[in-house]
């Protein structure tokens, strides 16, 4: 079953652009998605999410161009879940999402209020389609 997700979330490094044998560009990196729960009305963070990001084409070269570590994006894909063996015979689970868009994300407002007049707008990255995968 194909699920598919919008996360919004900090980047944790700078996505890496790598070419395929076709010479199709692909990107490739970690977003920390952390939950907002309230607890005595106030809210707080809950736990944290990574999610391996992966796209192709011109989503991967815009990507490359605007995310940066630290930086919070939007991502819309399909979710896939990994399962792996590590060195010492442990099984690890990586969550990854195929990446059909990729743009920045603006913070919300502190305070719950509307956004000031000297803020400016956000950047996004453009909206294309889902190339094929690298491999």
């Amino acid at each position: 079953m194909k699920v598919t997700v919008t996360a919004v979330g900090i980047a944790g490094r700078d996505p890496e652009l790598k070419f395929a044998k076709s010479g199709k560009p692909w990107a490739k990196f970690p977003i920390a998605v952390t939950e907002r729960i309230k607890e005595n009305d106030e809210w707080v963070d809950g736990n944290t999410t990574w999610y391996d990001i992966y796209s192709w084409g011109s989503t991967a070269e815009s990507a490359a161009e605007y995310v940066e570590k630290g930086k919070r994006v939007i991502v819309h894909g399909t979710l896939k879940r990994n399962d792996w063996e590590n060195d010492e015979g442990v099984t690890k689970t990586t969550l990854e999402i195929a990446a059909d868009t990729v743009g920045l994300a603006p913070f919300p407002p502190r305070g719950g209020g509307s956004r000031s007049k000297g803020s400016s707008k956000p950047r996004s990255v453009p909206r294309t389609d889902v190339a094929e995968p690298p491999f």
